[in-house]
């Protein structure tokens, strides 16, 4: 096989004297090979002797016992270790220095409780190493682990997923290259113990930080300037300097359990704009009203509750500031309330926000409250908010017709929020009215009296339809929505009720998010010639383009897989009713995979056999991929689709499998 560049072996068995070295040794070109269940390094003669191109090796669920001091990998860029063992003198540290030039590690000891790292030796350096990712890894104690990173001296990611007790009290991440950090320390079970055990982190290099951890008792973030992006989610009290290093961040999510303020009094953050804050704390108000104060360009607030209310009281807490901060009176424009439930405490914050916030262009409010749900929308419609009026519950007819000498011209954003007409004609002559109107929204959450709504707007550059919400009258004739908007540049569309939905000519949209139900014609999105950002969700497994369009500029898709056809939709289009039957790898790879697609997120994977099929011709085939991110939400069967995963053949030698 003088032209084989990629070989998985999976569980098997040699026999007449054959080894994996024999079959090596027919394959000079050899790029990439995965080892499952196989004997590999088992005797005095160097297996894999003929492995000198090889870039990528994956190991699985094997032991490793003898490996000749002279024995190495020249050009291995990439190793995954999955539950391999180091049995009699051999050690994984003598097994990584025949890696001379590795970039890329994964060690993953899900499946096995094995001490991995002893110790480290004098010796030892992985000069090479950018990206280290250790998945529930044993070490002997505190100090492998540092030593460990202190070996790595270019390193530039690091991954640590904390399942158990790894025999490591406090780990030292003293990493000054680092730019990317990720750490889970949040699932399996740990013995209790009183003496502090966490993190220590001194990475001054380090740009973006997803920190989730809620064992551990101590937590240090020392000087780090330079991060700009941050997920972080405790639970332990924190110091005054937690998020006081923070001094650049750009976009920041904080769920603390702690009522202490995570940094010290003087401290700004001049260049956050986008906010999310977990309402979990008894202090989370005064805490946000401190950063609203410390953060003046927010321009976006997320506020959202991720492990439910620990307070008692916190009205008494809740103090109105007596001074407007900056960023409500000049820049926040976005307010996203996840979990709201109406307390008088939060009605509170929420009036302060809206009745200060001059720049706010939109203020969604998602609430989990049954019954109540009605009686929380009403108040919130009637707090007074600076930036904007609106219509409230009344469902009088508020358009009886346009007049003829009727005109807005210069009118350039309208907001319809469960606005009653008196017919189809008298929106589309509202909206032929509003001449150089670049901004539409409309909510519909109830019958309003029009049955087809005739968008006709030249000049519209943002459109945002809200059609899924509320309570309807079946009606058997068409409605829903016709756009022709030559203009358009953002498109928001959302609609569970329409049967007649229509997209004429759009060249200039760039980002569009859509998501339907109703079959579509075929020029549903064809006409999105331009399309840079697309998010699409439809239950029809209609095509929604003709044959033959292109879409030269898309870079980014998300693509919802709850309709029938979603598999062939995301291949080229086919149409079908049984996925498992029709799902077909096609005989050429599609270009954005051998040329352009680097991050990869599927998110509610259930590890179905059509489902693997489709992830193993993506890792297969998609070169300059970077990181393929998987979520399960399958309970028992998580650990297996996992291992599964791991297995599949990646053609990428430096991409990431990362699991959420």
């Amino acid at each position: 096989m003088p032209s084989l560049k990629a070989m998985q072996l999976l569980s098997v068995k040699f026999s007449g004297g054959e080894s994996v070295d024999s079959l090596l040794r027919i394959c000079p070109v050899l790029e990439g090979l995965v080892v499952n269940q196989t004997e590999v390094f088992d005797s005095n003669e160097c297996t894999m002797s003929s492995c000198g191109k090889l870039k990528t090796l994956t190991l699985s669920e094997l032991s490793i016992k003898v490996v000749l001091p002279w024995f190495r990998l020249p050009s291995l860029k990439s190793l995954h270790l999955l539950s391999v063992k180091f049995s009699g003198e051999e050690s994984i540290a003598r097994f990584l220095q025949i890696c001379p030039v590795l970039e890329y590690l994964v060690v993953d000891q899900t499946e096995d409780d094995s001490v991995m790292l002893e110790d480290v030796p004098v010796w030892f350096c992985l000069p090479s190493l950018k990206s280290l990712h250790l998945l529930s890894v044993n070490f002997s104690g505190d100090e492998s682990f540092s030593k460990l990173i202190q070996r790595c001296p270019v390193l530039e990611d690091l991954v640590i997923n904390k399942t158990r007790d790894d025999n490591v009290m406090i780990f030292n991440i003293n990493a000054p290259s680092l730019r990317s950090l990720s750490i889970d320390n949040s699932i399996g079970k740990r013995a209790y113990v009183e003496e502090n055990h966490g993190f220590v982190i001194n990475a001054p290099s380090l740009e973006k930080m997803d920190f989730k951890d809620t064992f551990s008792n101590f937590l240090v973030f020392e000087h780090m300037p330079e991060v700009t992006e941050a997920n972080i989610q405790v639970l332990c009290g924190q110091s005054e300097n937690f998020i006081g290093s923070l001094t650049s961040i750009r976009h920041l999510s904080l769920c603390s359990l702690s009522s202490e303020t995570p940094y010290p009094s003087g401290i700004t953050f001049p260049y956050l704009e986008h906010l999310e804050l977990s309402t979990c704390s008894d202090e989370w108000s005064n805490l946000l009203v401190c950063l609203l104060y410390e953060a003046p360009t927010l321009k976006y607030l997320k506020l959202k509750s991720q492990h439910g209310a620990h307070y008692n009281d916190p009205l008494i807490l809740w103090k109105e500031p007596t001074s407007v901060p900056e960023c409500l009176s000049t820049h926040l424009e976005i307010v996203e309330w996840r979990q709201y439930e109406g307390k008088e405490h939060e009605r509170n914050m929420a009036a302060y926000i809206l009745a200060n916030a001059t720049c706010l262009k939109t203020a969604t409010f998602s609430i989990r409250c049954g019954y109540k749900h009605h009686n929380v929308l009403r108040k919130l419609k009637n707090l007074n908010r600076v930036s904007e009026t609106y219509q409230t519950e009344d469902d009088s007819v508020m358009l009886e017709d346009v007049p003829v000498w009727f005109c807005l011209p210069s009118l350039k954003s309208l907001h319809l929020l469960s606005v009653n007409f008196s017919g189809d004609e008298s929106f589309s002559k509202l909206i032929q009215r509003c001449p150089v109107s670049e901004d539409l929204v409309i909510n519909k959450t109830r019958d309003d009296n029009v049955t087809i709504f005739n968008i006709n707007a030249p000049s519209l550059r943002s459109l945002s339809i809200d059609n899924s919400t509320g309570e309807r009258t079946y009606v058997e004739e068409n409605h829903g929505f016709v756009i022709n908007a030559p203009s358009l540049e953002k498109m928001n569309f959302k609609d569970t009720f329409s049967n007649c939905l229509v997209f004429e000519h759009m060249p200039e949209v760039i980002e569009a998010n859509i998501h339907v139900i109703c079959g579509q014609p075929e020029n549903f999105i064809g006409s999105l010639t331009s399309i840079c950002h697309l998010s699409l969700c439809s239950l029809s497994s209609e095509t929604p383009y003709p044959s033959g369009t292109t879409f030269p500029y898309l870079e980014h898709l998300e693509l919802c897989t709850r309709c029938a056809g979603w598999a062939n939709l995301l291949q080229h289009g086919a149409h079908y009713n049984d996925q498992m039957i029709l799902w077909k790898e096609p005989t050429a790879v599609p270009e954005c995979l051998s040329t352009h697609l680097e991050i990869m997120e599927w998110r509610q994977y259930e590890g179905t056999e059509q489902e693997r099929s489709m992830a193993a011709y993506i890792l297969a085939n998609a070169t300059c991929l970077k990181t393929a991110t998987f979520s399960t939400r399958c309970g028992d069967k998580h650990h297996n689709m996992l291992r599964k995963l791991k297995n599949l053949n990646r053609v990428s030698e430096t991409s990431q499998l990362l699991f959420d």
